[in-house]
């Protein structure tokens, strides 16, 4: 889905085909969820309906569930290749989202 140019809703078809040529070409899949995971399609994440796994998810925005900025990627574990300190950025770090963000995925999680 994207959002800032408007409402451009990919369709589950081809989700599912570029799925497929990124699985044939060896291509990482990575899926920007920032506007549209959370819960806002119906599912917690957005790619849910097509019955897609990224290898990459993005996820921010309203994930700390008070309007805190939170945020945080989500890779398949042979991809983390991040060392300690490595990985940063405006949205982490951030102790009372982290609290926020914890008692809002217990929710919504359910």
């Amino acid at each position: 889905m994207q959002g800032e140019g408007g409402i451009n809703v990919a369709g589950l078809d081809w989700l599912k085909r570029l799925e497929s040529i990124c699985r044939a070409h060896d291509i990482l899949l990575i899926i920007d969820d920032i506007q549209a995971g959370c819960g806002r399609t119906g599912k917690f994440f957005s790619f849910e309906h097509a019955g897609i796994t990224p290898d990459i998810i993005t996820n921010s925005k309203s994930l700390s569930g008070f309007g805190l900025p939170f945020a945080h990627v989500l890779m398949r574990p042979e991809l983390d290749k991040w060392k300690p300190g490595q990985y940063n950025g405006t949205f982490r770090g951030f102790s009372l989202a982290m609290v926020t963000a914890t008692a809002a995925l217990k929710i919504l999680v359910q």
